[in-house]
């Protein structure tokens, strides 16, 4: 579907300009438009774009850290300490503003990251191996579908806030020249949709996985998607698509955990951004923001709020360590395989949230008694007792599941968004204890700053682009 009446231009994956968002030549136009002189021609090109594809998702501006960690920021899960680098701070005081530069370059880097997808998947490829050439166009089609989706998550309002008509990002499918205009977020939705179903109809290659996208991962990410839309059959399908998935990967017993997340390729993870020692970034390794001050930042410390909210017992209480009387993040001190501190690879989809989607989307379809099944079924998973509705009513059991899902993704990314797509506010209890920087102890569930401005550099360039409420022009 071309969303725009442009000229297309091919893009060349792996140029200086799109490894560097610090020279990034986007400064100068929409983050949207670039233009070169060449195209991918054959099989061996296809795959090397394609690598180029994965490794926007990489960016340290992207998955490698910004992306989930300012959004973490943004949640009550943690807090930045007093004693801490300066990095974030922004996001944890709800003060972004639109000359950000962690706001701009996730932006243009992600519109990077959707330029080298499009190289792909509008290429014209001479090869005798038609499998091959369309398991690499459908994963493009998936990184395309997962970066238009973080954008529209990141930058506009939720789904449910305006029934989609309100203004999203605009879905680019063509590498060009010009000012685009920002979609509706229902446009962006129906067009994720499109192109993850688009890619699962391409692929055939199920070994690629987890370290690619295969097409269980792309069902994985429609549930997902479909959970965050909410509306018509979306439930329906999210619950679906989810049982069906998770039916096809193991799950980490609670005694396995800290061995979960001490390596990476493990069974119960969907699609996972593999890092390898020769990527260390060093102190801006993933972890390194989470790790106490003896060897990394120690800035994003551990919030009593997520603390208070574990079962005695739970096995998840063993990824948070004490030093000095505070609580850090355990999940991201590296992996053993590299002996690098903070080094990991993100698990972008895993298995729990497969069994946390279906008893979501069960629960918010009043199916309480299947929500409540799957519910259990994983609490088993994790050495807990299972709850009946004595324990947690019907009424209450929405709730119960959001609570689980919090404890399981705790520091992944997932907590605003979750409040934020379900109408809620946020609560921070721990606040103004003297331990955190001075920060709101509270944002209201209609505030305009759950999601970020468009960034200054996109509206100078950009004549068409829209502000958000809330910010500036």
């Amino acid at each position: 579907m071309k969303l725009f009446n442009v000229k297309l231009f091919a893009l060349i994956v792996g140029t200086v300009f799109l490894l560097s968002c610090e020279e990034d030549p986007l400064e100068l136009q929409p983050a949207q438009s670039l233009s070169t002189e060449e195209a991918i021609s054959d099989l061996e090109g296809l795959q090397a774009a394609l690598n180029g594809a994965y490794d926007g998702l990489q960016l340290l501006n992207y998955y490698g850290r910004n992306f989930p960690v300012m959004w973490e920021a943004h949640g009550d899960n943690v807090y930045i300490s007093t004693r801490n680098s300066n990095r974030f701070l922004n996001n944890y005081q709800y003060q972004n503003n639109p000359f950000s530069g962690d706001i701009s370059n996730l932006w243009s880097n992600g519109y990077n990251t959707i330029l080298r997808a499009n190289n792909i998947i509008n290429a014209e490829i001479e090869s005798t191996d038609q499998a091959a050439v369309n398991q690499a166009v459908g994963e493009a089609y998936a990184v395309r579908a997962l970066v238009h989706f973080d954008l529209v998550r990141s930058f506009a309002l939720p789904y449910s806030e305006g029934g989609g008509s309100q203004p999203g990002v605009p879905y680019i499918t063509e590498a060009f020249i010009g000012e685009p205009a920002r979609d509706a977020v229902s446009v962006v939705y129906e067009n994720i949709i499109a192109d993850l179903t688009q890619a699962k109809s391409l692929m055939t290659d199920g070994s690629v996985g987890p370290v690619r996208f295969t097409g269980s991962a792309v069902d994985a990410l429609l549930a997902r998607v479909y959970l965050y839309r909410a509306t018509g059959d979306d439930l329906a399908n999210a619950y679906s698509l989810a049982n069906s998935v998770r039916a096809q990967y193991g799950m980490a017993a609670g005694a396995d955990l800290v061995d979960f997340w001490d390596s990476s390729e493990n069974d119960s993870e969907i699609f996972t951004l593999k890092f390898v020692g020769n990527e260390s970034r060093g102190a801006d390794n993933f972890g390194y923001i989470y790790i106490d001050q003896s060897i990394g930042y120690g800035d994003i410390r551990v919030s009593s709020d997520i603390i208070n909210l574990y079962e005695a017992g739970d096995p998840r209480l063993d990824l948070i360590y004490e030093v000095g009387g505070e609580f850090y993040v355990g999940k991201f001190l590296g992996e053993s395989a590299s002996g690098i501190p903070g080094l990991v690879s993100p698990k972008i989809i895993r298995n729990s949230e497969m069994y946390m989607i279906a008893a979501e989307a069960a629960a918010r379809r009043d199916d309480f008694a299947n929500a409540r099944t799957v519910l259990n079924e994983f609490r088993a998973f994790r050495g807990l007792a299972a709850l009946t509705t004595t324990d947690v009513p019907n009424n209450g059991l929405l709730d119960e599941i959001m609570d689980e899902r919090r404890r399981e993704f705790a520091f992944e990314g997932h907590r605003s968004f979750d409040l934020f797509r379900l109408g809620r506010g946020l609560t921070r209890n721990q606040c103004g204890t003297g331990l955190e920087i001075t920060a709101p102890c509270s944002i209201s569930s209609g505030s305009p700053l759950r999601i970020f401005p468009i960034p200054q550099n996109e509206m100078d360039v950009n004549e068409n682009m829209v502000q958000n409420a809330g910010y500036a022009e």
